[in-house]
């Protein structure tokens, strides 16, 4: 099922300033729960590599890329598609569904607690999904 994204940005951005993260971290009692959020973008990519994962577009265990012609994917170094849709380059923003298999959240700020940012952006795609409400994030 494709991902709301305008509903994923909403959430984002009502996760964003300084807020009490308790209910999302595992911090012991004595720390300090308050954290500020400067900023959190929410993208949906047709493409992507990483460093040290390579072409996130390759099937899992390996292969060649199968979302770009031939010889194009900067990770991979192959691609796999024979005939091409236009626009789709290593990079490129698309909505989700469309998109392709590589959402990214970018998370921006001061410092973060244990398993905030994972639980955060948990929360993220679960309003994308439909799973919660755009309600649950205030």
């Amino acid at each position: 099922a494709p991902l709301n994204m305008a509903a994923m940005r909403r959430a984002a951005a009502a996760m964003e300033g300084e807020h009490d993260w308790a209910a999302l971290c595992t911090a012991p009692a004595s720390q300090a729960t308050r954290r500020t959020v400067a900023s959190i973008e929410v993208r949906a990519r047709r493409h992507a590599s990483l460093p040290l994962l390579g072409c996130l577009c390759a099937p899992s265990g390996g292969g060649r890329c199968e979302l770009l012609p031939p010889g194009s994917c900067g990770a991979c170094g192959e691609g796999g598609r024979e005939s091409g849709r236009e626009g789709e380059r290593e990079g490129e923003e698309g909505e989700a569904g469309e998109a392709g298999p590589v959402l990214e959240l970018r998370f921006t700020g001061g410092g973060f607690l244990r398993h905030q940012v994972r639980r955060m952006a948990s929360l993220i795609v679960a309003v994308g999904t439909g799973r919660e409400p755009e309600g649950t994030v205030r």
